[in-house]
């Protein structure tokens, strides 16, 4: 089998040696390996999105990536039956009790203003949740009300996949 190419962290660049991290390892960040957590809010909800794009593909889903992010869904999905517009989140908060928590507000912004749209049930079909551990949720928007953050308890248990 041929080398596989090793990535080389910061710490060991100057010296040319390696350790075999991960790519955000290379950024000084020493988190599991396995985790969805990302420090940039971005990279974290492209991790769902891939996952998202995965799952629906590999059940023969036609799918769908606006070319632009400013729409309120991240995909459009066929399922051969009808379209439907798909909003995708990630969430690693879990309450004390264990329940997973996904904040459905979309934040955005820079350093001088920032901004939060709040869910809109009219403009998204399902819901796409990636919770930590890989768990995953395929939730019709008319399940829930909430339009700030969902609890993924018992309510949301048969969505789960």
């Amino acid at each position: 089998m041929p080398d596989q190419p090793q990535l080389v962290s910061d710490d060991h660049a100057a010296t040319g040696q390696s350790d075999g991290a991960a790519a955000h390892l290379a950024k000084r960040d020493r988190r599991p390996a396995d985790t969805i957590w990302r420090a940039n809010p971005r990279e974290q909800g492209l991790i769902g999105v891939t996952d998202a794009i995965g799952w629906f593909g590999r059940r023969g889903w036609s799918l769908s990536v606006p070319l632009i992010d400013s729409q309120p869904y991240d995909l459009v999905v066929d399922d051969g039956e009808r379209l439907h517009r798909v909003q995708v989140k990630t969430t690693t908060y879990r309450t004390r009790y264990g329940v997973y928590v996904v904040s459905l507000a979309t934040r955005g912004g820079n350093q001088s203003f920032h901004t939060s749209k709040p869910f809109d049930h009219a403009a998204v079909d399902l819901l796409y949740v990636l919770a930590e551990g890989r768990s995953r949720y395929l939730i019709p928007s008319g399940a829930f009300r909430s339009r700030t953050t969902l609890n993924l308890g018992t309510s949301m248990a048969a969505y789960q996949l």
